[in-house]
């Protein structure tokens, strides 16, 4: 009830004649990062401005992110001139597991 009554005391503290103006939200912006693509080079996520972006962290373990990356795939084919999908490995394994894991598991052999 104290709460109910607080807010209309606030809204009636709200000016009447003045015009209320529409802000334009203004986007976040995400947190920039750099990290090892498959071949060792850096990605930076600010390279990307400008296109839909798409990050997903997955696992060799992880039986729904298995599921969901042939998707992922067709995805960023289907849109490859506007949208980046960024799969990062939620794993401390070498960049050479991964590889062979991708060849072996998805029969992709480039980029």
């Amino acid at each position: 009830m104290y709460l109910s009554w607080c807010l209309l005391f606030a809204l009636a503290m709200v000016p009447v004649n003045q015009p209320v103006r529409a802000q334009k939200p203004v986007p976040p912006q995400a947190v920039d990062f750099t990290l090892p693509d498959l071949d060792g080079r850096p990605v930076r996520l600010s390279s990307f401005r400008g296109r839909w972006v798409i990050i997903n962290f997955w696992a060799t373990w992880c039986t729904p992110c298995l599921r969901e990356i042939p998707e992922l795939i067709w995805f960023s084919e289907r849109y490859s001139d506007r949208a980046t999908v960024i799969g990062i490995n939620y794993e401390t394994t070498k960049i050479r597991s991964v590889q062979n894991f991708i060849i072996n598991v998805f029969r992709i052999t480039g980029r």
